[in-house]
Order: structure tokens, then sequence, then C-alpha cells
């Protein structure tokens, strides 16, 4: 954020090759510095060509879940960086069978209203989000009795 001046919507609609080497010590857990650049990149399209990240994600009437809104953002987010399976493991798509936690976290950051969630988007309905188990969650869960076996 610092780097970004704490306004990362204008440094990623400004982003040219030359800001790259801000980024060059960003270290994180998960991230190498490539994938934020990739990440800045591909946020850059969206945005130019789709004005708001929110009208990438929406769901269908007849759709029951936010499954196809994922898969139809990773497509938009990809169409330009097609190849970089490096960055497809942090951002996923339900086509590739994976549970997509980070995604549905986020969506649900930006759709439910309750605190710490932000609910700043109200087009899509609380009743589509997804809650997601991978093999963390879905221990607990049994753990806890929320769940008696693995789905």
């Amino acid at each position: 954020m610092q780097i970004m001046n704490y306004e990362p919507y204008n440094f990623t609609m400004k982003y040219n090759e030359y800001d790259k080497n801000k980024f060059y010590d960003f270290k994180h857990r998960t991230l190498k510095y490539e994938d934020l650049i990739n990440i800045i990149k591909n946020l850059k399209y969206i945005y130019k060509k789709y004005k708001k990240l929110s009208n990438l994600f929406f769901v269908i009437d007849k759709e029951i879940n936010t499954v196809n809104a994922i898969i139809r953002f990773n497509n938009f987010f990809f169409k330009q960086d097609k190849n970089n399976y490096r960055l497809k493991r942090h951002i996923t798509s339900p086509i590739n069978n994976s549970a997509c936690k980070r995604m549905n976290l986020f969506l649900r950051w930006m759709v439910r209203k309750n605190n710490p969630d932000l609910g700043l988007w109200t087009h899509i309905p609380v009743n589509k989000l997804l809650c997601s188990l991978d093999v963390h969650s879905t221990k607990t869960a049994i753990k806890l009795k929320l769940i008696t076996k693995k789905p």
C-alpha cells in the first residue's frame, strides 16, 4: 500500500513498466514479485475494459450460487495472460476442481454487510455465496460437529 501511495486503484490505472522496480523487494508468503506485477497488469486491463471489478461478478437469475460468477471472473482475469500458471495457483477456478477459498472469502467480504465484511456489492444476493471447504476447514467443521462427514 505504501508503494502505491495508499491509492491502489490510481496506481494500477497509471501503472507502467517503470513502476515494476518499486516492487522488486516485495515479499509475501506465497506471492512473488512477478505475481504481483501480473496481478496489477491484469487488474488494469479489467478496469479499462469493465470500469469496475464488481462488473465481472454477477449471478444470473437461474444460478444457485456464485460458482459461475467466479468462472466468468477467472476467464476475464486471464484473458490477456492465459498461460500464467504461477498466478493461476493464487487465482483459482472451479473448473480446475478448486474450492476457490480466497475468491469465496473475497466475495463474502464484498457482499455481506455484517462486520468485518464490507457489504459494498449489493448486486449479489447473500444467499448465493458459498463457504468453501478445504482440507483444514473440513477437519475443523467435522471436529465442531457442523458437518458429519467429508462432502
